[in-house]
């Protein structure tokens, strides 16, 4: 079960990056890619952030 958690882990990051590769390429101008560029840096602080989050909290439950 923990890899199919890692196989869907890596096959969902390939797919997002990929969308954001051709996106960016695909806009023309500067202010546009930046926009894309930020909104992709804060999805990844978020992502982070809430993972660790979840890490800890569930570490602190089980630990009990």
């Amino acid at each position: 079960m923990k890899f199919l958690s890692y196989a869907y882990r890596f096959l969902s990051n390939f797919i997002f990056l990929a969308l954001v590769y051709y996106s960016l390429n695909f806009l023309e101008k500067y202010q546009q890619r930046a926009v894309v560029a930020i909104l992709v840096l804060v999805y990844a602080a978020m992502r982070a952030a809430f993972g660790r989050c979840v890490r800890f909290i569930s570490f602190n439950a089980s630990s009990g």
